[in-house]
């Protein structure tokens, strides 16, 4: 399901956010570096794959969630072809981008303090601004 969520968040980016996915991603992927001596080596190894492949810009085709989900396969102890639940999201794909779409402002009420509106990309103020004030799941607060 993670992955199926990652998907429609890259697809619709741009209503969370008003910086373009492929800023924001790139912003993500040179973090990497400043924060190199506190990542695992095993964690940094996988990060430098993911920026390679550009991983999360990949979510927003089906082809691109296919792909996450064949490399996930491959990492498990017991090989399952996880691939094989495209059909899943295909079939279901109106049902799951509407629990996608009631899932996400939730989520995003939930995991930032409303202290953390900065305007950097993907904190609160950022991720929400571009939302109908109908479907922001919280308050503005002006004084945050």
């Amino acid at each position: 399901m993670d992955v199926f969520y990652d998907h429609f968040l890259s697809r619709d980016w741009q209503t969370f956010s008003g910086i373009p996915l492929p800023e924001f991603v790139s912003e993500f992927y040179a973090s990497f570096e400043s924060h190199r001596a506190d990542i695992p080596l095993d964690a940094y190894a996988r990060l430098r794959q993911m920026q390679a492949g550009d991983w999360l810009c990949s979510y927003g085709d089906i082809s691109g969630v296919a792909q996450a989900l064949q490399g996930i396969s491959s990492r498990l102890r017991r090989p399952v072809d996880l691939a094989l639940s495209i059909s899943v999201l295909e079939h279901d794909y109106h049902s799951l981008q509407t629990d996608f779409a009631a899932f996400f402002p939730e989520l995003l009420t939930y995991v930032t303090p409303k202290s953390n509106a900065t305007g950097k990309p993907g904190d609160r103020a950022s991720l929400q601004s571009a939302l109908p004030e109908s479907e922001r799941g919280f308050e503005q607060n002006d004084d945050a």
